[in-house]
Protein backbone atom coordinates (compact mmCIF):
# COMPACT_ATOMS: atom_id res chain seq x y z
CA UNK A 1 0.00 0.00 0.00
CA UNK A 2 0.93 3.67 -0.48
CA UNK A 3 2.32 4.93 2.59
CA UNK A 4 -0.30 7.46 4.03
CA UNK A 5 2.55 10.68 4.92
CA UNK A 6 2.03 12.73 7.48
CA UNK A 7 2.79 16.16 6.70
CA UNK A 8 4.11 16.91 10.69
CA UNK A 9 3.77 19.98 11.81
CA UNK A 10 1.85 21.36 8.81
CA UNK A 11 -1.15 21.98 10.69
CA UNK A 12 -1.88 25.79 10.55
CA UNK A 13 -2.70 27.76 14.01
CA UNK A 14 -4.14 31.13 12.68
CA UNK A 15 -2.73 33.55 15.49
CA UNK A 16 -4.93 35.92 14.36
CA UNK A 17 -2.66 39.18 14.05
CA UNK A 18 -3.91 40.40 11.10
CA UNK A 19 -3.82 37.36 9.85
CA UNK A 20 -0.42 35.54 10.76
CA UNK A 21 -0.39 32.20 9.73
CA UNK A 22 2.27 30.14 11.27
CA UNK A 23 3.26 26.36 10.48
CA UNK A 24 5.23 24.44 12.64
CA UNK A 25 7.68 22.63 9.83
CA UNK A 26 6.92 19.75 9.09
CA UNK A 27 9.77 16.26 10.43
CA UNK A 28 11.95 15.14 7.66
CA UNK A 29 10.95 11.47 6.17
CA UNK A 30 13.61 8.63 6.80
CA UNK A 31 15.13 7.34 3.78
CA UNK A 32 14.36 4.07 2.48
CA UNK A 33 16.38 1.43 2.42
CA UNK A 34 17.39 0.25 -1.06
CA UNK A 35 16.07 -3.22 -2.06
CA UNK A 36 17.13 -5.62 -4.92
CA UNK A 37 13.61 -4.69 -7.08
CA UNK A 38 13.71 -3.86 -10.94
CA UNK A 39 14.21 -0.30 -11.01
CA UNK A 40 11.86 2.75 -11.94
CA UNK A 41 12.43 5.85 -13.90
CA UNK A 42 10.42 8.75 -13.15
CA UNK A 43 10.54 11.22 -15.92
CA UNK A 44 8.86 15.02 -15.24
CA UNK A 45 8.42 17.08 -18.37
CA UNK A 46 5.89 20.48 -19.18
CA UNK A 47 3.18 20.08 -20.76
CA UNK A 48 2.97 23.70 -21.82
CA UNK A 49 0.59 25.86 -24.58
CA UNK A 50 2.08 28.97 -26.87
CA UNK A 51 5.09 28.83 -24.53
CA UNK A 52 3.36 28.90 -21.03
CA UNK A 53 3.58 26.04 -18.63
CA UNK A 54 0.04 24.38 -17.98
CA UNK A 55 0.73 21.00 -16.73
CA UNK A 56 3.19 18.48 -15.63
CA UNK A 57 3.54 15.42 -17.87
CA UNK A 58 4.85 12.31 -15.78
CA UNK A 59 6.48 9.30 -17.73
CA UNK A 60 7.00 6.13 -15.20
CA UNK A 61 8.92 3.20 -16.75
CA UNK A 62 7.95 0.23 -14.90
CA UNK A 63 9.55 -3.20 -14.77
CA UNK A 64 6.38 -5.73 -14.53
CA UNK A 65 8.45 -8.43 -12.70
CA UNK A 66 7.14 -12.35 -12.57
CA UNK A 67 3.91 -11.41 -11.52
CA UNK A 68 2.49 -10.12 -14.59
CA UNK A 69 1.11 -7.39 -12.77
CA UNK A 70 1.37 -4.27 -10.45
CA UNK A 71 -0.64 -2.37 -8.18
CA UNK A 72 -0.58 1.46 -8.30
CA UNK A 73 -1.16 3.65 -5.54
CA UNK A 74 -2.26 7.35 -6.75
CA UNK A 75 -1.85 10.47 -4.38
CA UNK A 76 -4.71 10.09 -1.40
CA UNK A 77 -3.99 12.50 1.25
CA UNK A 78 -1.34 14.64 2.59
CA UNK A 79 -0.89 17.67 4.32
CA UNK A 80 -4.11 17.38 4.95
CA UNK A 81 -5.62 17.58 1.61
CA UNK A 82 -7.46 14.71 0.23
CA UNK A 83 -8.52 13.36 -2.89
CA UNK A 84 -4.96 14.18 -4.22
CA UNK A 85 -5.98 12.22 -7.43
CA UNK A 86 -8.11 14.94 -8.95
CA UNK A 87 -4.73 16.49 -10.07
CA UNK A 88 -4.24 13.48 -12.19
CA UNK A 89 -5.16 12.71 -15.41
CA UNK A 90 -6.64 8.90 -16.02
CA UNK A 91 -3.04 7.03 -16.88
CA UNK A 92 -1.97 5.95 -19.76
CA UNK A 93 -0.06 2.44 -20.01
CA UNK A 94 1.29 1.61 -22.91
CA UNK A 95 2.93 -1.81 -23.61
CA UNK A 96 0.13 -3.51 -21.09
CA UNK A 97 -3.50 -2.97 -19.95
CA UNK A 98 -4.48 -1.08 -16.69
CA UNK A 99 -8.09 -1.62 -14.82
CA UNK A 100 -9.64 0.50 -11.93
CA UNK A 101 -9.47 -1.62 -8.38
CA UNK A 102 -10.98 1.65 -6.53
CA UNK A 103 -10.40 5.27 -6.60
CA UNK A 104 -6.72 5.15 -5.63
CA UNK A 105 -5.63 1.69 -6.92
CA UNK A 106 -5.28 0.61 -10.34
CA UNK A 107 -4.04 -2.99 -11.29
CA UNK A 108 -1.43 -3.17 -14.34
CA UNK A 109 -1.38 -6.47 -15.94
CA UNK A 110 1.94 -7.22 -18.88
CA UNK A 111 3.29 -10.48 -19.71
CA UNK A 112 5.99 -11.34 -16.66
CA UNK A 113 9.30 -9.98 -17.22
CA UNK A 114 8.41 -7.08 -19.50
CA UNK A 115 8.45 -3.40 -18.50
CA UNK A 116 5.60 -0.85 -19.30
CA UNK A 117 5.56 2.99 -19.59
CA UNK A 118 2.99 4.42 -17.70
CA UNK A 119 2.23 8.33 -18.46
CA UNK A 120 -0.06 10.91 -17.08
CA UNK A 121 -0.62 14.61 -16.46
CA UNK A 122 -0.84 16.86 -14.15
CA UNK A 123 -2.81 19.55 -13.17
CA UNK A 124 -2.56 22.59 -11.13
CA UNK A 125 -4.39 22.98 -7.69
CA UNK A 126 -4.00 26.98 -7.59
CA UNK A 127 -4.99 29.44 -10.06
CA UNK A 128 -2.80 32.15 -8.10
CA UNK A 129 0.50 33.10 -7.50
CA UNK A 130 1.15 31.95 -3.61
CA UNK A 131 0.78 34.88 -1.16
CA UNK A 132 0.80 34.61 2.50
CA UNK A 133 -2.99 33.77 2.50
CA UNK A 134 -1.72 30.26 1.31
CA UNK A 135 0.90 29.62 3.76
CA UNK A 136 2.10 26.04 3.53
CA UNK A 137 0.87 24.89 -0.23
CA UNK A 138 -0.88 21.63 0.84
CA UNK A 139 -3.96 22.14 -1.55
CA UNK A 140 -1.98 20.24 -4.46
CA UNK A 141 0.43 21.19 -6.80
CA UNK A 142 0.97 24.83 -8.00
CA UNK A 143 1.61 25.08 -11.77
CA UNK A 144 2.08 28.64 -12.93
CA UNK A 145 2.75 29.96 -16.48
CA UNK A 146 6.56 29.48 -16.01
CA UNK A 147 7.31 27.63 -12.67
CA UNK A 148 6.07 25.03 -10.95
CA UNK A 149 6.73 23.53 -7.68
CA UNK A 150 4.82 20.42 -5.56
CA UNK A 151 5.83 17.54 -2.65
CA UNK A 152 5.98 13.74 -4.33
CA UNK A 153 2.94 13.36 -2.18
CA UNK A 154 0.90 15.38 -4.50
CA UNK A 155 1.41 13.97 -7.70
CA UNK A 156 3.83 10.71 -7.80
CA UNK A 157 2.02 7.58 -8.96
CA UNK A 158 3.69 4.49 -6.03
CA UNK A 159 3.86 1.40 -6.32
CA UNK A 160 1.98 -1.62 -3.78
CA UNK A 161 4.74 -3.53 -1.99
CA UNK A 162 7.67 -1.64 -4.15
CA UNK A 163 8.76 1.43 -1.46
CA UNK A 164 12.02 -0.26 -1.71
CA UNK A 165 12.36 -0.20 -5.10
CA UNK A 166 15.29 1.50 -6.76
CA UNK A 167 14.37 4.59 -8.71
CA UNK A 168 15.63 8.05 -10.41
CA UNK A 169 14.06 11.17 -11.29
CA UNK A 170 15.09 12.53 -14.68
CA UNK A 171 13.76 15.89 -16.02
CA UNK A 172 13.04 16.32 -19.90
CA UNK A 173 12.26 18.74 -22.82
CA UNK A 174 12.28 21.88 -20.50
CA UNK A 175 13.34 25.29 -21.72
CA UNK A 176 16.71 25.60 -21.04
CA UNK A 177 16.84 28.71 -19.52
CA UNK A 178 15.15 27.10 -16.82
CA UNK A 179 16.50 25.53 -13.42
CA UNK A 180 14.61 21.54 -12.24
CA UNK A 181 15.15 20.40 -9.09
CA UNK A 182 13.88 17.54 -7.18
CA UNK A 183 15.84 16.68 -3.59
CA UNK A 184 16.04 12.85 -4.97
CA UNK A 185 18.32 14.48 -8.06
CA UNK A 186 21.73 12.59 -8.48
CA UNK A 187 20.93 10.28 -5.83
CA UNK A 188 20.56 6.55 -4.84
CA UNK A 189 16.70 6.44 -4.47
CA UNK A 190 13.78 4.02 -3.94
CA UNK A 191 10.23 4.60 -4.80
CA UNK A 192 9.30 6.06 -1.39
CA UNK A 193 12.00 8.87 -1.76
CA UNK A 194 10.62 10.17 -5.01
CA UNK A 195 6.82 10.19 -2.94
CA UNK A 196 8.47 12.06 -0.48
CA UNK A 197 10.43 14.64 -2.30
CA UNK A 198 10.10 18.40 -3.70
CA UNK A 199 9.73 19.14 -6.73
CA UNK A 200 10.94 22.89 -8.22
CA UNK A 201 11.07 24.08 -11.82
CA UNK A 202 10.97 27.35 -12.82
CA UNK A 203 12.94 30.75 -15.10
CA UNK A 204 13.62 32.70 -12.16
CA UNK A 205 14.52 29.59 -9.62
CA UNK A 206 18.03 30.06 -8.35
CA UNK A 207 20.04 27.53 -7.21
CA UNK A 208 23.04 27.89 -4.55
CA UNK A 209 25.37 25.26 -3.05
CA UNK A 210 27.30 25.01 -0.36
CA UNK A 211 29.69 22.90 1.62
CA UNK A 212 28.56 21.01 4.96
CA UNK A 213 29.90 17.89 6.56
CA UNK A 214 29.58 15.01 4.36
CA UNK A 215 28.03 16.60 0.84
CA UNK A 216 26.49 19.92 -0.52
CA UNK A 217 23.85 21.62 0.71
CA UNK A 218 21.69 22.85 -2.29
CA UNK A 219 19.50 26.17 -1.65
CA UNK A 220 16.89 26.68 -4.50
CA UNK A 221 14.57 29.64 -4.21
CA UNK A 222 11.89 31.45 -6.16
CA UNK A 223 10.12 34.91 -5.05
CA UNK A 224 11.69 37.73 -3.43
CA UNK A 225 12.49 38.67 -0.11
CA UNK A 226 13.40 41.80 2.15
CA UNK A 227 16.95 40.21 3.61
CA UNK A 228 19.78 38.89 1.46
CA UNK A 229 19.22 35.13 0.06
CA UNK A 230 23.02 34.77 -0.04
CA UNK A 231 23.87 35.63 3.62
CA UNK A 232 20.73 33.18 4.70
CA UNK A 233 22.35 30.25 2.36
CA UNK A 234 25.65 30.54 4.31
CA UNK A 235 23.53 30.39 7.41
CA UNK A 236 21.52 27.69 6.44
CA UNK A 237 24.68 25.60 6.06
CA UNK A 238 26.87 26.38 8.74
CA UNK A 239 23.40 25.04 11.00
CA UNK A 240 23.41 22.07 8.88
CA UNK A 241 27.30 21.60 9.06
CA UNK A 242 27.38 21.73 12.85
CA UNK A 243 24.22 19.71 13.58
CA UNK A 244 26.10 17.03 11.62
CA UNK A 245 29.27 17.27 13.20
CA UNK A 246 27.80 17.00 16.64
CA UNK A 247 25.28 14.17 15.73
CA UNK A 248 27.13 11.99 12.89
CA UNK A 249 25.91 9.50 10.93
CA UNK A 250 24.23 11.44 8.40
CA UNK A 251 26.23 12.25 4.81
CA UNK A 252 25.26 13.61 1.25
CA UNK A 253 23.74 16.16 -0.07
CA UNK A 254 20.49 18.50 1.22
CA UNK A 255 18.42 20.56 -0.45
CA UNK A 256 16.71 23.15 0.87
CA UNK A 257 14.01 25.05 -1.16
CA UNK A 258 12.74 28.53 -0.15
CA UNK A 259 9.61 29.87 -1.69
CA UNK A 260 8.66 33.49 -1.59
CA UNK A 261 4.90 34.22 -0.54
CA UNK A 262 3.38 37.28 -2.47
CA UNK A 263 2.28 40.07 0.12
CA UNK A 264 -1.47 39.42 1.21
CA UNK A 265 -3.77 42.34 3.04
CA UNK A 266 -3.69 41.30 6.73
CA UNK A 267 -1.85 38.26 6.50
CA UNK A 268 1.64 37.02 7.63
CA UNK A 269 3.23 33.66 7.20
CA UNK A 270 5.91 31.87 7.38
CA UNK A 271 6.19 27.70 7.92
CA UNK A 272 7.47 24.52 5.81
CA UNK A 273 7.37 21.04 5.93
CA UNK A 274 10.35 17.78 5.88
CA UNK A 275 11.02 15.86 2.90
CA UNK A 276 13.12 13.52 2.04
CA UNK A 277 16.99 14.75 1.93
CA UNK A 278 16.03 18.28 2.57
CA UNK A 279 12.72 20.59 3.23
CA UNK A 280 10.87 23.25 2.07
CA UNK A 281 10.48 26.68 3.33
CA UNK A 282 7.91 29.04 3.00
CA UNK A 283 7.86 32.79 4.08
CA UNK A 284 5.93 36.24 3.50
CA UNK A 285 8.15 39.40 2.48
CA UNK A 286 7.55 40.54 6.24
CA UNK A 287 8.70 37.51 7.46
CA UNK A 288 12.36 38.25 9.41
CA UNK A 289 15.36 36.13 8.71
CA UNK A 290 15.70 34.91 12.68
CA UNK A 291 12.49 33.37 12.63
CA UNK A 292 13.65 31.25 9.50
CA UNK A 293 16.74 30.40 10.81
CA UNK A 294 15.84 29.44 13.69
CA UNK A 295 13.06 27.17 12.07
CA UNK A 296 15.66 25.48 9.68
CA UNK A 297 18.17 24.77 12.64
CA UNK A 298 14.80 22.88 14.69
CA UNK A 299 13.20 20.98 11.54
CA UNK A 300 16.68 20.08 10.52
CA UNK A 301 17.77 18.37 14.17
CA UNK A 302 14.54 16.29 14.03
CA UNK A 303 16.78 13.94 11.58
CA UNK A 304 18.44 12.65 14.90
CA UNK A 305 15.60 13.83 17.36
CA UNK A 306 13.65 11.82 17.63
CA UNK A 307 14.08 10.17 14.19
CA UNK A 308 17.78 8.27 15.79
CA UNK A 309 17.48 8.07 19.01
CA UNK A 310 13.97 6.21 19.32
CA UNK A 311 10.69 5.01 18.07
CA UNK A 312 7.51 7.62 18.48
CA UNK A 313 4.27 6.29 19.54
CA UNK A 314 1.76 5.49 17.12
CA UNK A 315 -0.18 9.10 15.67
CA UNK A 316 -2.98 9.04 18.57
CA UNK A 317 -0.01 8.67 21.00
CA UNK A 318 2.91 10.53 19.78
CA UNK A 319 1.37 14.08 21.77
CA UNK A 320 2.04 12.64 24.67
CA UNK A 321 6.09 12.52 24.26
CA UNK A 322 6.15 15.83 21.88
CA UNK A 323 8.01 17.45 25.32
CA UNK A 324 11.00 14.97 24.23
CA UNK A 325 10.56 15.33 20.31
CA UNK A 326 9.77 19.06 20.55
CA UNK A 327 11.08 20.22 23.55
CA UNK A 328 14.34 18.40 23.49
CA UNK A 329 14.95 19.21 19.60
CA UNK A 330 14.57 22.78 20.86
CA UNK A 331 16.98 22.48 23.68
CA UNK A 332 19.86 21.33 21.38
CA UNK A 333 18.98 23.47 18.37
CA UNK A 334 19.75 26.60 20.86
CA UNK A 335 22.74 25.00 21.81
CA UNK A 336 23.88 24.25 18.17
CA UNK A 337 23.19 27.96 17.32
CA UNK A 338 25.30 29.21 20.03
CA UNK A 339 27.89 26.59 19.56
CA UNK A 340 28.45 27.29 15.83
CA UNK A 341 28.71 31.07 16.41
CA UNK A 342 25.09 31.78 14.68
CA UNK A 343 24.28 33.21 18.13
CA UNK A 344 25.59 35.41 20.39
CA UNK A 345 25.23 34.43 23.96
CA UNK A 346 22.75 37.38 23.62
CA UNK A 347 20.35 35.90 21.58
CA UNK A 348 20.93 32.36 23.52
CA UNK A 349 20.08 34.59 26.34
CA UNK A 350 16.99 36.50 25.01
CA UNK A 351 15.62 33.34 23.91
CA UNK A 352 15.61 31.34 26.74
CA UNK A 353 14.13 34.37 28.18
CA UNK A 354 11.05 33.75 25.82
CA UNK A 355 11.05 30.33 26.87
CA UNK A 356 10.99 31.34 30.54
CA UNK A 357 8.09 33.85 30.04
CA UNK A 358 6.01 32.03 27.51
CA UNK A 359 6.17 29.16 30.05
CA UNK A 360 5.03 30.88 32.97
CA UNK A 361 2.23 32.88 31.80
CA UNK A 362 0.63 30.15 30.09
CA UNK A 363 -2.76 29.51 31.01
CA UNK A 364 -1.48 25.49 30.49
CA UNK A 365 1.56 25.94 32.52
CA UNK A 366 0.68 23.28 34.98
CA UNK A 367 -0.83 20.99 32.98
CA UNK A 368 -0.76 17.69 33.28
CA UNK A 369 1.19 15.86 30.49
CA UNK A 370 -2.38 13.41 30.00
CA UNK A 371 -3.89 16.96 29.51
CA UNK A 372 -1.54 18.58 26.78
CA UNK A 373 -1.43 15.83 24.91
CA UNK A 374 -5.14 15.48 24.73
CA UNK A 375 -5.50 19.31 23.91
CA UNK A 376 -2.38 19.63 21.88
CA UNK A 377 -3.99 19.94 18.59
CA UNK A 378 -6.76 22.24 19.38
CA UNK A 379 -5.16 25.29 21.41
CA UNK A 380 -2.24 27.03 20.52
CA UNK A 381 -1.11 27.85 23.93
CA UNK A 382 -1.29 24.15 24.91
CA UNK A 383 0.55 23.14 21.33
CA UNK A 384 3.36 25.23 22.54
CA UNK A 385 3.71 23.96 25.89
CA UNK A 386 4.92 20.52 25.32
CA UNK A 387 8.06 22.58 22.95
CA UNK A 388 8.25 25.11 26.56
CA UNK A 389 8.27 22.68 28.81
CA UNK A 390 10.32 20.14 27.31
CA UNK A 391 13.18 22.33 26.58
CA UNK A 392 13.39 23.95 30.44
CA UNK A 393 13.05 20.52 31.30
CA UNK A 394 16.43 19.30 28.95
CA UNK A 395 18.20 22.19 31.48
CA UNK A 396 16.63 20.94 34.47
CA UNK A 397 18.10 17.36 33.30
CA UNK A 398 21.24 18.19 31.61
CA UNK A 399 22.13 20.79 35.01
CA UNK A 400 21.39 17.41 37.65
CA UNK A 401 23.07 15.38 35.43
CA UNK A 402 26.31 17.41 35.57
CA UNK A 403 25.42 17.76 39.68
CA UNK A 404 26.14 13.91 39.56
CA UNK A 405 29.04 14.19 38.35
CA UNK A 406 28.03 13.35 34.76
CA UNK A 407 28.98 14.76 31.27
CA UNK A 408 25.69 16.15 30.80
CA UNK A 409 22.92 15.70 28.68
CA UNK A 410 24.61 14.71 25.55
CA UNK A 411 25.95 11.63 27.53
CA UNK A 412 22.63 10.47 27.70
CA UNK A 413 21.46 11.53 23.91
CA UNK A 414 24.60 10.12 22.36
CA UNK A 415 24.03 6.85 24.31
CA UNK A 416 20.44 6.64 22.87
CA UNK A 417 21.50 7.34 19.37
CA UNK A 418 24.29 4.69 19.42
CA UNK A 419 21.67 1.91 21.21
CA UNK A 420 19.31 3.18 18.36
CA UNK A 421 22.07 2.40 15.48
CA UNK A 422 22.43 -0.82 16.96
CA UNK A 423 19.34 -2.07 17.39
CA UNK A 424 17.93 -4.29 14.21
CA UNK A 425 15.68 -2.28 12.23
CA UNK A 426 12.64 -4.16 13.26
CA UNK A 427 13.35 -3.71 17.21
CA UNK A 428 14.25 -0.05 17.45
CA UNK A 429 13.28 0.89 21.01
CA UNK A 430 10.80 3.12 22.03
CA UNK A 431 12.26 6.50 22.46
CA UNK A 432 11.23 7.27 26.17
CA UNK A 433 12.09 3.60 27.03
CA UNK A 434 15.36 4.29 25.74
CA UNK A 435 15.97 7.85 26.83
CA UNK A 436 15.07 6.24 30.29
CA UNK A 437 17.46 3.09 30.24
CA UNK A 438 20.05 5.47 28.87
CA UNK A 439 20.28 7.35 31.77
CA UNK A 440 20.28 3.99 33.88
CA UNK A 441 23.67 3.36 32.00
CA UNK A 442 25.57 6.40 33.15
CA UNK A 443 23.82 5.70 36.51
CA UNK A 444 21.35 8.49 36.65
CA UNK A 445 17.76 7.78 37.55
CA UNK A 446 15.56 10.39 36.13
CA UNK A 447 12.05 8.86 36.75
CA UNK A 448 11.57 11.15 39.89
CA UNK A 449 11.68 14.57 37.87
CA UNK A 450 10.12 12.63 35.07
CA UNK A 451 6.96 12.14 37.62
CA UNK A 452 7.41 15.56 39.13
CA UNK A 453 8.14 18.15 36.07
CA UNK A 454 6.14 16.40 32.86
CA UNK A 455 3.34 13.95 34.07
CA UNK A 456 2.20 16.00 37.30
CA UNK A 457 3.40 19.24 35.50
CA UNK A 458 5.08 20.73 38.34
CA UNK A 459 6.14 24.52 37.80
CA UNK A 460 9.65 24.01 37.28
CA UNK A 461 12.71 26.45 39.01
CA UNK A 462 16.02 26.61 37.20
CA UNK A 463 18.75 26.63 39.36
CA UNK A 464 20.53 30.37 39.93
CA UNK A 465 24.14 28.76 38.88
CA UNK A 466 22.42 26.63 35.66
CA UNK A 467 25.15 28.84 33.60
CA UNK A 468 28.04 28.88 36.50
CA UNK A 469 29.62 32.40 36.14
CA UNK A 470 28.54 33.08 32.61
CA UNK A 471 24.90 34.15 33.83
CA UNK A 472 22.74 34.30 36.73
CA UNK A 473 19.13 32.70 36.70
CA UNK A 474 17.12 35.55 38.66
CA UNK A 475 13.78 35.51 40.22
CA UNK A 476 11.22 38.13 38.86
CA UNK A 477 7.90 39.40 38.12
CA UNK A 478 6.62 38.44 34.51
CA UNK A 479 3.25 40.54 33.25
CA UNK A 480 0.93 38.54 31.72
CA UNK A 481 0.47 38.48 28.25
CA UNK A 482 -1.85 41.01 26.65
CA UNK A 483 -2.06 41.45 22.80
CA UNK A 484 -4.08 44.77 23.29
CA UNK A 485 -7.29 43.99 21.07
CA UNK A 486 -9.04 40.83 19.70
CA UNK A 487 -7.34 38.71 17.55
CA UNK A 488 -9.61 36.37 16.50
CA UNK A 489 -11.80 39.35 15.20
CA UNK A 490 -9.15 41.35 13.64
CA UNK A 491 -8.57 37.93 11.96
CA UNK A 492 -11.90 37.32 10.64
CA UNK A 493 -11.80 41.48 9.38
CA UNK A 494 -8.58 40.83 6.98
CA UNK A 495 -6.40 42.24 9.27
CA UNK A 496 -8.41 45.59 10.40
CA UNK A 497 -7.98 45.96 14.07
CA UNK A 498 -10.62 45.13 15.93
CA UNK A 499 -11.37 44.99 20.11
CA UNK A 500 -8.67 47.88 20.75
CA UNK A 501 -8.86 47.43 24.95
CA UNK A 502 -9.05 50.98 25.71
CA UNK A 503 -6.98 50.10 28.87
CA UNK A 504 -4.51 48.19 27.03
CA UNK A 505 -0.93 48.44 26.25
CA UNK A 506 -2.15 48.71 22.44
CA UNK A 507 -4.13 51.63 22.85
CA UNK A 508 -1.63 52.99 24.98
CA UNK A 509 0.60 53.43 22.33
CA UNK A 510 -1.42 54.23 19.83
CA UNK A 511 -3.74 51.41 17.89
CA UNK A 512 -7.33 51.89 17.30
CA UNK A 513 -9.67 49.93 15.73
CA UNK A 514 -9.86 50.46 12.05
CA UNK A 515 -6.52 50.29 11.64
CA UNK A 516 -5.33 47.89 8.97
CA UNK A 517 -2.37 45.54 9.83
CA UNK A 518 0.40 45.77 6.68
CA UNK A 519 3.47 44.10 8.34
CA UNK A 520 4.29 42.56 12.13
CA UNK A 521 7.82 43.61 12.57
CA UNK A 522 8.48 42.13 16.17
CA UNK A 523 6.69 40.07 18.57
CA UNK A 524 6.87 36.26 20.18
CA UNK A 525 3.28 34.94 20.86
CA UNK A 526 2.86 34.08 24.59
CA UNK A 527 5.64 36.62 25.32
CA UNK A 528 5.41 39.81 27.28
CA UNK A 529 8.52 40.93 27.86
CA UNK A 530 9.63 41.32 23.79
CA UNK A 531 8.50 44.51 22.22
CA UNK A 532 5.48 44.22 19.56
CA UNK A 533 5.56 46.22 16.47
CA UNK A 534 3.37 47.03 13.32
CA UNK A 535 3.30 49.14 10.31
CA UNK A 536 -0.68 49.74 9.88
CA UNK A 537 -2.27 51.74 7.30
CA UNK A 538 -3.83 54.61 9.34
CA UNK A 539 -6.56 56.68 7.23
CA UNK A 540 -3.98 57.74 4.29
CA UNK A 541 -0.87 57.38 6.26
CA UNK A 542 1.44 54.56 7.43
CA UNK A 543 2.62 54.78 10.78
CA UNK A 544 4.84 51.83 12.80
CA UNK A 545 3.32 51.15 15.96
CA UNK A 546 5.56 49.40 18.66
CA UNK A 547 4.38 48.33 22.55
CA UNK A 548 4.96 45.49 25.18
CA UNK A 549 1.99 43.63 25.25
CA UNK A 550 1.98 43.30 28.91
CA UNK A 551 -1.22 42.93 31.18
CA UNK A 552 -1.97 43.92 34.39
CA UNK A 553 -1.24 40.74 36.21
CA UNK A 554 2.13 39.94 37.79
CA UNK A 555 3.11 36.47 37.74
CA UNK A 556 6.19 34.61 39.90
CA UNK A 557 8.64 33.69 37.03
CA UNK A 558 12.29 33.93 36.60
CA UNK A 559 14.74 35.58 33.93
CA UNK A 560 18.27 34.39 32.67
CA UNK A 561 21.02 37.48 33.02
CA UNK A 562 24.35 37.56 30.90
CA UNK A 563 27.10 38.20 33.43
CA UNK A 564 27.92 42.01 31.78
CA UNK A 565 31.86 41.76 32.78
CA UNK A 566 32.98 39.26 30.85
CA UNK A 567 36.46 39.74 28.64
CA UNK A 568 36.54 39.02 24.97
CA UNK A 569 38.07 35.47 26.43
CA UNK A 570 35.52 34.68 28.67
CA UNK A 571 32.45 35.24 26.40
CA UNK A 572 34.28 32.70 24.15
CA UNK A 573 34.55 30.80 26.65
CA UNK A 574 31.24 30.84 27.73
CA UNK A 575 29.92 30.53 24.79
CA UNK A 576 30.93 27.17 24.48
CA UNK A 577 30.55 26.19 27.66
CA UNK A 578 26.40 27.60 27.73
CA UNK A 579 26.10 25.15 24.58
CA UNK A 580 27.49 22.31 26.49
CA UNK A 581 30.59 21.56 24.77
Amino acid sequence: MRRKRRATGVKLFSSFIGIALFAVLGTSSASTAVSSLPSITYTISPKADAGQLTGILVEVMLPIGATGDVVLNLPEEWGGTDKLYRYLSPINVIGGSIVALSQTHLKVSAPPGRSVTLRYAVSSAYDHEPNAKDAILTAGPMIRSDWFTGMGDQFIVGLKDRDTAPATVRWKGWPKSWVTVSSEDARVSTVADVIGASFIAGREVMIRSRPISGGTLRFISHGSFEWNVDAYADRVARTIDAERRFWGGISGNYTVTMIGLAPSLGFSSSGGTGRNHGFVQYASPDTQMPVLERNIAHEHMHNWIPRQVGEMPDTDGEASVYWFSEGFTDFYTGRTLLRSGLWSPEQFTDNLNEVITRLATSKARNYTNAQAAKEAWSDQDVHQLAYDRGQLFAFLLDHALRQAGKRGLDSVMLLMRDRWQAAPANAKPPVIANLLSAADAVAFDMRPMLAKYIDAGETITLPADLFANCATIADVKLAEFDLGYDRVATGKSGGVFAGVQPDGPAYAAGLRDGMVRLAKLSGTMGVSTTAWSFRVRDGASERVITYYPRGKKLIDGQEMRLTASLSPSQRKQCALSMSGA
